[in-house]
């Protein structure tokens, strides 16, 4: 098992991950996570005040590769801990299996931790 802890912030970019949903989590009242077959993403609920772009994807080099099948958001200390698996499908031995990719998880809700 390898574990990096790089401090990283988390950037965004207006898209979205993947067309399927597998969870949705709520962090706040401007944030809602999504894990997707393409990743993980987040979107704004609408209110009046917001025009413009709600749906971004979350990318990080400490994010597991591939979709995001597992998504917990947890209240610890007036914070929230975010903790999100990866799975990918490879070749193995001539099939596709699907194999884990890493979980990765947040105490402050940018920067990303991983354990592959």
């Amino acid at each position: 098992m390898r574990y990096f802890n790089n401090q990283r912030t988390e950037t965004s970019e207006c898209s979205w991950p993947g067309l399927g949903i597998i969870d949705l989590k709520y962090v706040s009242d401007d944030r809602i996570l999504a894990g997707t077959g393409g990743g993980l993403g987040y979107f704004i609920p609408p209110n009046e005040s917001i025009s413009g772009d709600v749906y971004f994807s979350l990318l990080d080099p400490n994010l597991p590769i591939g979709g995001n099948p597992a998504l917990k958001v947890y209240d610890i200390d007036n914070s929230k801990m975010i903790i999100v698996s990866g799975v990918q499908t490879i070749n193995y031995d001539g099939e596709e299996a699907a194999t884990g990719t890493g979980i990765s998880w947040s105490f402050n809700d940018g920067e990303w931790s991983i354990e592959f």
